[in-house]
């Protein structure tokens, strides 16, 4: 029978039906793109969170690299690896600011432009001659090239040794250019610049950036593995008041008196520099002190003693030390945020299958001392589900909540429950949330 034309009311309802469909494919659409730009934006807190880290680090290797031809030997390999990747940085930089000029992107709360962000043609663009996808431009070969010389730099220093296996194969697998095999067809620029809207390409860059931060740090580490950190921006000499002597005696026919004058001179180390942290036991060691040597805090509690105390303040801006009569103030700031991480990273894009198999940690990027954390639970949402908790520190107990995402949904983990060893009694703040974007 043939079909009857429809009647005003039904094309009306048509109408509307498509328009409200075109209206939830842009919500969706709009909330990926704010998605990929706070990942961005995170990324970027948590690379220049472990480059501050890096340099309170690289001070310490500096410092013991005056007084052995070792450490000398090491600090010399950690420039070389620094002066490769900070070009790298410098050049991804560049090229950030080159697309976002491209696109006249400006950041506003209440009127976010989701249409610059959204725009693939800076991307593609600067990366691409005449947009053409198997025409890579000067300034793609310029980032293939500095990107092959750090990972050939860190193979040629670093691959055979010990200690170095996961510096290693963090180089192999994330500062590559090429893919051993194609993924979906396309080359590594393809993939990650062709077409990408803007948003997608500048937390790749981003991405980028913070491996060879991490990579850094991890190279720090192996080099001050088992060393005693005690490099200080700027030691404090504390003078003891004089104090007159016992009368001193000679083997001759007479006795001779004599009244000296000594001035003990006392080096209060501490660790962090020239702050100490709120609530926390912070190490200070005083070079030189005798037995007797008192310390004395005002707005923080002293323990300890024999050149070895813990000062620990309380909720004061400046805490000043005295010892033997001479004074020190000293800067008082609040501990580092608590950062929850996947993968050490506090905002990761992974396939869907993948997640199941991460566990979640916690660090402190920038503290210098060794504190351990213990992931007890935290909770896992995920798009149109109710959020679950989880106990302990692995995904895999929820498994199942991963099996239906597709690319562009969003997993966060949440009330990440932690303890903390080598904080005294300081109670850890709650970790930051941890945003997995889910890749194809």
């Amino acid at each position: 029978m043939a079909q009857g034309k429809s009647t005003p009311r039904q094309k009306m309802i048509n109408l509307m039906y498509l328009v409200f469909i075109a209206m939830l494919a842009m919500q969706i659409d709009q909330e990926i793109v704010r998605s990929f730009y706070d990942t961005q934006v995170s990324l970027s807190e948590t690379r220049k969170l472990t480059d501050a880290k890096n340099q309170v680090f690289e001070a310490n290797l500096a410092e013991k690299a005056q007084n052995s031809p070792e450490d000398q030997e090491k600090y010399q390999s950690y420039t070389e690896l620094k002066t490769i990747g900070d070009d790298l940085i410098k050049d991804i930089e560049s090229k950030k600011q080159k697309m976002v000029a491209m696109s006249g992107f400006k950041y506003n709360a209440a009127d976010f432009d989701y249409n610059s962000l959204n725009s693939s043609e800076p991307s593609t663009k600067l990366f691409f001659q005449g947009g053409q996808e198997n025409k890579y431009s000067a300034e793609a070969k310029i980032l293939m090239d500095k990107v092959n010389a750090l990972r050939t730099f860190i193979l040629k220093k670093f691959e055979g040794k010990e200690n170095f296996e996961n510096v290693v194969i963090r180089a192999k697998q994330n500062l590559i250019t090429e893919y051993p095999k194609k993924r979906e067809g396309k080359t590594w620029l393809m993939y990650k610049f062709y077409n990408q809207p803007l948003v997608a390409a500048l937390s790749n860059l981003e991405i980028l950036e913070t491996e060879v931060r991490n990579i850094q740090s991890d190279v720090l580490s192996v080099y001050l593995q088992g060393k005693s950190i005690i490099a200080v921006p700027e030691a404090t000499t504390i003078t003891e008041t004089p104090t007159a002597a016992p009368p001193m005696t000679s083997n001759s026919t007479h006795t001779e008196d004599q009244t000296q004058t000594q001035t003990q001179d006392y080096t209060a180390t501490i660790t962090s520099g020239t702050v100490l942290y709120q609530g926390f036991p912070n190490p200070v060691n005083i070079d030189g002190a005798k037995a007797g040597t008192q310390i004395s805090a005002s707005g923080a509690t002293v323990s300890g003693g024999g050149g070895n105390w813990t000062v620990t303040p309380g909720l004061v801006d400046e805490v000043t030390l005295t010892v033997g009569g001479k004074s020190t103030k000293y800067m008082v700031k609040k501990l580092p945020p608590v950062v929850g991480t996947v993968r050490g990273k506090s905002a990761v894009a992974m396939p869907a299958s993948s997640i199941k198999n991460q566990v979640v940690s916690v660090d402190m990027p920038g503290f210098v001392y060794p504190v351990t954390f213990t992931v007890n639970g935290f909770k896992v949402k995920v798009p149109g589900k109710p959020t679950t908790s989880v106990t302990g520190n692995s995904l895999s107990g929820v498994a199942g909540m991963f099996n239906n995402l597709r690319a562009g949904d969003k997993v966060t983990i949440l009330d990440i429950e932690v303890t903390a060893t080598g904080m005294g009694n300081s109670i850890p703040k709650t970790p930051t949330n941890v945003t997995i974007n889910v890749t194809n």
